[in-house]
């Protein structure tokens, strides 16, 4: 299972769904491998192999690749008819060292247990899964998710907000589970029950199908018309580009420059004081966007995307 850690917040994800025989358990063992890593060495001198004010993709050992917990709430019964969740913190800051190894830190930071007749409680939520319409049904849609391969089978409800749907020339009023269409490419916050079963509390579209959408954070700001990012997301893959890599951005003179609307907030206005995102003037380092890629070129060792879009995503952090 593929885990992506970054943008310096917590990030949740799902490990696994399994059927473990009825029984008392003492410890849990994780086991870690293939990492990669990009860092932004702005530290004045040399990290390892990464240069004062470079951007690296490295791809750190693990030592030791196992991790082992045994403390509370260990022992864990588990009954026949019994659902168990674990939440794991894995803490990057702490796990990664000064020689840029990894030494794994993690903890349990949750455990729900319930029965299985209460698959109406939730178990767990998460925040921005990304992904590509491949089933749409009744009340329910298929996500593909490019970043760990999964596919998640989401149910939707009175209660899910479908947002900036309007762009796809939705008329939906308020918009609803009728925009969700094949191949749409959305991010989507949901809540699992423990037994498989996801909600959708926010289904926001991205971008339409036979297209691409790829989300990175700026490392700098050229000009008003260039920048560059550290690659974190793209939905579907697209040549030349790869997750954890650094790309120049080219903005095309008629570029559309948005921000998502969750970020805007529930008055609909973009709710950091001072600040606006109209223009390449309004790019500023840290920032997590998305574009809308065109042209792929590369020259030198750098590849360059084109695009038409710009939008900001704010991540306003999230539980621990």
């Amino acid at each position: 299972m593929e885990v992506e850690f970054g943008h310096l917040q917590t990030d949740k994800a799902f490990l696994s769904l399994s059927n473990v025989a009825p029984d008392t358990y003492e410890s849990i063992s994780l086991t870690f491998g293939n990492a990669t890593m990009t860092i932004v060495n702005h530290s004045g001198a040399a990290m390892g192999s990464c240069a004062n004010n470079s951007v690296c993709e490295l791809t750190p050992n693990f030592n030791p690749s196992m991790a082992t917990l045994s403390s509370a709430p260990f022992p864990i019964t588990i009954s026949q008819n019994s659902v168990v969740g674990i939440r794991l913190d894995f803490n990057v800051n702490s796990s990664v060292q000064s020689d840029l190894s990894i030494k794994p830190v993690v903890t349990i930071k949750h455990l729900t247990q319930r029965q299985d007749d209460e698959d109406e409680q939730e178990m767990e939520n998460v925040d921005e899964i990304d992904g590509q319409v491949t089933v749409v049904g009744s009340n329910q849609f298929t996500l593909m998710s490019e970043k760990s391969g999964q596919l998640f089978v989401i149910n939707v409800d009175g209660n899910t907000a479908f947002e900036d749907f309007d762009r796809t020339g939705c008329t939906a009023n308020p918009e609803d589970f009728s925009c969700v269409k094949m191949g749409q490419i959305l991010d989507v916050d949901l809540s699992e029950n423990g037994m498989g079963k996801m909600l959708a509390k926010r289904v926001e579209f991205e971008e339409d199908a036979n297209r691409e959408a790829i989300k990175g954070t700026i490392t700098s700001v050229d000009s008003s018309t260039q920048f560059h990012m550290v690659v974190f997301n793209e939905e579907p893959a697209l040549g030349g580009v790869s997750e954890g890599s650094q790309v120049a951005v080219t903005i095309q003179p008629t570029a559309m420059f948005q921000i998502g609307r969750e970020e805007m907030g529930e008055s609909g206005g973009f709710s950091i004081p001072g600040l606006s995102f109209a223009s390449g003037a309004d790019l500023l380092v840290g920032q997590d966007v998305q574009i809308r890629p065109g042209m792929v070129s590369s020259s030198g060792g750098v590849t360059t995307v084109a695009t038409d879009l710009v939008r900001l995503w704010v991540r306003w952090g999230a539980s621990a």
